[in-house]
């Protein structure tokens, strides 16, 4: 099946929100990306990069040499503002890789491979943009993570993904490129994949519907901030009822612990289970050198 493209992946709500970057795997991949301990003056491309969270994390660690491609102007947008960089283009990899040949030491694709149509034809344009000894870091859905009585997720189905991963297929498929493994490990197992598992993604919705009503309320406008973000920021907005920063502390710290407190007794035992039985985490992050 085809990739079904630029326009349709700018009207699906999922892409939009740019779910697939945040959470374990976004921890996984700035952890493995950090200890890798490239130095400063590293030539860095991130294809597909989203709103440039990787690219904010890269910038913000002292490479000043990132570049970044995506096919949505809105995303690039995005990603020229919460990182910093200019070098950030609306391009296709196609439209971007003539005259680049070698050009990077590392190049990054997270979430991208299981889109592709033809996905060796898509590592070896990557590869073809590494100078010798580059690095290719990628990340993909782990389809070895726990699927409660079996059943996979809308968004793990053409037209999303094209192909599914584990980590030993991701091994043989990379290494069958010519490849050198230098990390491949899998995410965290959060509470919330195990949360969705059981009540489905509308539940699940719904909750976070309620948090940030309740984060309106007491905190302004602050109903798309995380918790601690509302702790550490300084006044609230004017609408909220708790406006000042040691105000809002007991409160905010009160809020989290009643939703995990809430949903422990439900997701706790599930997790266990999972993780004695040695199910992996969501989320595969792999780093290969060109040979």
């Amino acid at each position: 099946m085809e990739n079904p493209g630029p326009e349709w992946y700018a009207k699906a709500a999922f892409y939009n929100e740019d779910a697939c970057r945040s959470g374990a795997a976004a921890r996984l991949r700035g952890g493995v990306f950090l200890e890798l301990g490239l130095a400063k003056d590293a030539r860095l491309l991130d294809v597909g990069c989203g709103a440039g969270e990787f690219l904010a994390l890269a910038a913000g660690a002292g490479y000043s040499r990132c570049s970044g491609i995506d096919f949505s102007p809105a995303q690039v947008r995005l990603a020229r503002e919460n990182s910093g960089l200019e070098d950030i283009s609306v391009a296709s990899l196609e439209e971007f890789l003539p005259g680049r040949d070698g050009s990077f030491d590392l190049v990054s694709a997270f979430e991208v491979l299981e889109h592709q149509p033809a996905p060796a034809d898509f590592v070896k344009r990557l590869k073809g943009l590494l100078a010798p000894g580059g690095l290719l870091m990628l990340s993909v859905p782990n389809a070895a993570r726990p699927l409660l009585f079996g059943g996979r997720e809308a968004w793990d189905y053409p037209p999303h993904h094209l192909t599914r991963w584990d980590a030993g297929r991701l091994d043989r498929f990379l290494a069958g490129l010519g490849l050198e493994k230098v990390v491949l490990k899998d995410s965290e197992l959060p509470a919330e994949h195990v949360y969705n598992q059981l009540f489905g993604v509308k539940l699940d919705a719904a909750v976070k519907g309620a948090i940030a009503a309740v984060k309106r309320l007491l905190f302004g406008g602050k109903a798309a901030a995380s918790m601690d973000e509302i702790v550490a920021s300084g006044a609230a907005g004017a609408a909220g009822v708790l406006r000042f920063r040691l105000a809002r502390r007991l409160p905010a710290a009160a809020l989290k612990l009643f939703f995990r407190a809430l949903l422990l007794p439900v997701y706790l035992p599930l997790w266990l289970s999972y993780s004695a039985a040695g199910h992996r985490g969501t989320s595969l992050v792999a780093v290969y050198r060109v040979k």
